[in-house]
């Protein structure tokens, strides 16, 4: 399958399955993303549909990003992403909140297109709430895609569509039944949309988007940027201040840098 542009293919995707559940009928798009990769998405995901149909309304569960894209959140999961057992504990009673506040706004009002974003946790139960209520749903980026040994087994039964970032990921599915697709993977295009200046310099330090992880992170990089004669920037994530951040990296030892970030996510 070529790769004419995931993101684009989305928005077309999406635009064919609003008219397929009622056009011009109070038509929503639900987006439910548990991390800020996912939000990041969302919000791309977002605008490109809003431009093709204007006329939806966009809800769902996500973060700043999503929310600056027009976006209604029912829940917020801006401090949701965790790594380790211990991390994830923490952060159970947030999201089986936003759970709770997501099935109740998928219970409102006409069924429209449900747009789970990776984050298989909320999002696989999320989508058996969805199709029992009668919404149409297009999984964007499925958990566990990258494994070249095996996909979500309940996917196929669980979507009308699948949009994979990786060919092995799509062709696994199909073969499984689901009604997968492979445009390349979204980032690619996202970068497409950056300026970036056309000389580079310095050492760009992103310590990630969960806060327990940036800790431990700087704790590993600051020290071995030390005694480096070049600029260090630190790239905080869209759900992380850059207070946190610049914070962190003193706690870790680290020298003089400078806290950069995309003007959208200032």
């Amino acid at each position: 399958m070529s790769e004419i542009g995931t993101l684009a293919a989305v928005q077309r995707a999406g635009a064919d399955a609003l008219t397929q559940v009622g056009a011009g009928v109070h038509t929503r798009v639900f987006f439910s993303a548990g991390e800020a990769s996912g939000d990041a998405y969302a919000a791309e995901l977002a605008s490109r549909i809003g431009e093709a149909r204007p006329d939806v309304d966009l809800e769902g569960v996500g973060g700043q990003l999503s929310q600056g894209a027009g976006v209604h959140l029912v829940a917020s999961s801006q401090d949701w992403g965790a790594v380790g057992i211990i991390e994830s504990l923490k952060v159970v009673p947030q999201v089986w909140q936003g759970y709770r506040a997501a099935v109740a706004h998928l219970r409102r009002g006409r069924p429209g297109l449900f747009v789970p974003i990776d984050y298989g946790y909320l999002n696989i139960k999320l989508c058996r709430q969805a199709r029992a209520l009668g919404w149409r749903v297009v999984y964007f980026i499925p958990p566990g895609s990258w494994r070249r040994t095996k996909q979500g087994a309940d996917l196929p039964g669980l979507t009308d569509a699948i949009i994979t970032p990786f060919s092995w990921s799509a062709t696994m599915l199909q073969e499984m039944g689901a009604n997968a697709h492979w445009f390349g993977h979204p980032l690619r295009q996202m970068l497409k949309q950056v300026d970036a200046p056309a000389v580079r310099s310095g050492i760009a330090v992103l310590p990630g988007s969960r806060h327990h992880e940036i800790e431990h992170n700087l704790k590993a990089i600051a020290p071995a940027l030390k005694g480096l004669n070049v600029p260090i920037r630190l790239a905080p994530a869209p759900n992380v201040t850059s207070d946190e951040v610049a914070q962190a990296w003193v706690r870790a030892g680290g020298g003089e840098c400078e806290v950069v970030r995309p003007a959208r996510a200032a």
